[in-house]
This record gives C-alpha cells, structure tokens and sequence, in this order.
C-alpha cells in the first residue's frame, strides 16, 4: 500500500532546507475533545490553546472532563507548549416513547457519565433508575423500575411496555470534528484525543482527520478508546476482545482498551486513561517508542486486569491493550489498519506513523523552497539532492535505517511535481513508499 499525499500549492518553505526546520522532537500537538462543563468559558466547537492547569479549569470548566485529562496529560510528559482543546457543544434532550419496551435515543452518545439520564414512566408517574449496559442490543431488566440503557449506542429497553420521557444530555461532536482543521497549519503534526468512547463518534473523527491528511497535508493522528461491548458483574464497561470490529481501518486511527478504571472519576466515566496515555503519546519524543510505556497518574486497573488471553484477543481485534505488569503498561501500540496477511505491508504502529508522517513534512516543506514556482530540470535537481541530504540528516538522527532511502522526483506536468520516497524507519523491517504530488 502506498500512502499518497498532495498539495495545492505549497507555501511553507524552509530557509536551509534542512531537517532541523521540521518538527522532529516533542513538538506535536495535543488536541483533547470533550464537553467541558457549565462553568466553561470556552466557546464551543473552537479550537482553544491551553497554557496551564488553571486556563484549562477556567476555559473548560473546573473538574471537567477537559480540564482533568490536561491535568493527566501534562503528568505524563505532554509538552505544555503544545496542547489544545475543543468543547464540543451540548444540548438536553427529552424524548418520549409510547407502549414500548425497547427503542433508540435518537442523539446518542449520551454525555456526563452516570447520573446524567432520567426517565419518567408516565403512565404510572414514576421515575426508573436509569442503569448503563455496554451489550448491544440492551438486555431487558427484571426490575420494573429500572431503566437500561447504552450511553454509546443509544438502545435502551425496560422490563415491559409503557410509555416514558426520557431526559438526557448529548454533544454536537460533528461540528467539533469540522473544527479540528483550524487547530493546525499545513506540514504541522497533532495526535487528537477525543474523551468519548462511541464508535460511530471515532468514525466521524477519523474521516476529519483522514481529510486533513490527505487535502491539507496537517499531520494529524487520532488515539482514541474502543467502545466497550460487555457489561462487567458490578455494571460497569469493558471489551470483548473476541466480539469486536475495530469502526475504522485506518493507519493515522489507535484505539486502546480498557478505556478506564471501575472507579474513574465521574468527567472521565468510561474514558479515565485518556489524559495519560495523551500525555506519553505526544510527550515522547520522536526515537522513543510508546510500547510498553507506563502511566503515571494510574498505579493499577483494578478489577479490570487484563490477563495475557484478554492482551491476544484485543490486540486481534487491531486495540492496544493496557495491561497491569508493575503499573499500567501499553502493551502494544498498533494502528486499526487491518494488516494483510501476506507480509508485504510495513507494520502500521504510532512509532513508524510519526516516522513517515515527518519525511511527508520534510517533503513537502522541501518542495515549497527547491521549486520556488518553478518546474524545470533544475529545480527538480534541486528538490532531489536537497531530499537526499534530508533523509540523510534522519539517519544521522537515529530515526532511519542506514540502508533502503530512496528518492525520485519527476515533472508530471507543467505545474506539477511528483515526488516517490521508500523509507525504512529504525526497527521496521518493511521499506515504506511515500508519495508526494506537489502543485506550484
């Protein structure tokens, strides 16, 4: 497979053309998306840069689920220079159902975490304990006071017929994704953390972010939790690992699982390892590898220990896992691509993505300043040798292998540059094919 890239136009050069003009350090964004809470002063689905634990309390409300993961975020080595948040806008819903006993909240993901839903039998003028279950369809309860539902999914069922208003909070996470383009230049990098669990939340984000990559060359890469699928004996979420299909099969999308601890703070139900794994994503640097990393804020998982069957089974289902082993370790860091079988495809991890994602930049940054408007044999003689020596720059770093760079560029029309890179990134045993059309 090979990963294509164009630009209309570019407009960012580099003044030597070197790789000490590109991001090659801790200098990627963090983007967190949440809700924030009533006390934000942020407005909403706005890109909003973060500067310290008090502007976080302040812009996305004190104890939000913003404000917390930034907390995490930074404990876990997120440069504080680079991180920046979105408060997706939230709405109540109240929805009314008639002589049923099973149906479909129309805007789900509900928002807020426990507590947030309640449900009227209006028929009888009583209020049902609303109980989240992650099994889809909900199962029915016993109980005729009780209320099941999917904060996910949105299904709920209740133990016979009625009718029932139901009150609940949603977000308006599309409008939030459409933000994220304003977050970030052309050439500059981001891993975004969106602090929902919803798969069908991740597959808007993910086509947002594919789109950035591929129209506007914004490097961005998405990390996002799995939405549980089973419901633990004490009601709280988890993965079955056997049962679940990864919503995208991207190499820029990671989903991890379990998503969080029994006892996660209410802001950050069903999403409490967001912040750190934020924090140690975009806090390492480039050469370091986030595999096997361990959270700081998080000792343990508590009753969700995941043994060494549950590691196989969710890493098959294209998840990273986090495993207790001395603390809360990452026990693999793959992307949702559905590898091939046949071994031809260079291994999709956040590693080598950020690996590639920086020669992408180097290039087209590169293009901008050889072509200087200009198609000719000159200047794609120039664009080549100063490719080269970029590359080269990259070995001496550490960052490639000392074997298997290739460039070639090549005049496709009058106006327009075609570049083709094979990179082999440290450790990675599959060259990677780059390529790269740029318009001046």
């Amino acid at each position: 497979m090979v990963t294509t890239y164009s630009s209309s136009g570019v407009t960012i050069g580099t003044d030597s053309g070197s790789v000490a003009d590109v991001f090659v350090g801790r200098e990627q964004y963090l983007i967190l998306l949440g809700v924030g809470n009533d006390n934000a002063s942020a407005p909403a689905n706005t890109v909003e840069e973060i500067a310290s634990r008090s502007g976080a309390e302040q812009q996305f409300g004190s104890g939000s689920d913003i404000a917390t993961a930034y907390a995490r975020a930074r404990a876990n080595g997120a440069n504080p220079d680079y991180v920046k948040g979105i408060r997706a806008e939230t709405t109540e819903a109240v929805e009314s159902s008639s002589s049923s006993a099973t149906g479909t909240l129309a805007d789900a993901p509900v928002v807020g975490g426990r507590g947030t839903v309640s449900v009227t039998d209006t028929g009888d003028s009583v209020e049902l304990t609303p109980i989240p279950r992650y099994e889809s369809p909900v199962d029915a309860p016993d109980d005729e006071g009780v209320f099941h539902y999917n904060p996910n999914t949105g299904e709920w069922a209740t133990a016979s017929s009625g009718s029932y208003d139901i009150t609940y909070d949603h977000a308006d996470w599309a409008s939030a994704a459409d933000a994220l383009s304003a977050g970030l230049r052309e050439n500059e990098f981001a891993t975004v953390f969106p602090l929902v669990a919803s798969d069908d939340v991740k597959t808007t984000l993910d086509s947002a972010v594919g789109d950035m990559r591929k129209d506007q060359v914004k490097l961005a890469t998405l990390f996002a939790p799995a939405e549980p699928n089973e419901t633990t004996d004490d009601g709280y979420a988890t993965l079955d690992g056997v049962s679940y299909e990864a919503p995208v099969d991207s190499d820029y999308t990671f989903l991890y699982a379990p998503a969080s601890k029994r006892d996660a703070p209410g802001p950050l139900e069903g999403f409490g390892f967001a912040g750190d794994l934020a924090g140690k994503a975009t806090g390492a640097d480039l050469d370091e590898p986030i595999y096997g990393d361990r959270l700081i804020s998080e000792s343990e998982l508590g009753d969700r220990n995941v043994n060494s069957a549950d590691v196989e089974e969710i890493r098959a289902s294209n998840v990273i896992p986090l495993k207790n082993a001395n603390g809360v370790k990452l026990k693999d860091n793959q992307a949702s691509f559905e590898m091939p079988g046949d071994g031809t495809e260079w291994e999709r991890d956040y590693f080598t993505r950020r690996v590639v994602d920086v020669v992408i930049s180097l290039a087209n940054r590169m293009s901008g300043d050889a072509l200087g408007g200009l198609v000719d044999d000159d200047s794609i003689q120039d664009l080549q040798e100063q490719l080269v020596v970029g590359l080269d720059d990259l070995r001496q770093l550490g960052i490639l292998e000392p074997r298997g760079q290739t460039v070639e560029v090549f005049e496709k029309d009058n106006n327009t540059v075609g570049v083709d890179l094979a990179i082999t990134p440290v450790g990675v045993t599959k060259d990677v094919d780059v390529q790269l059309t740029v318009a001046v």
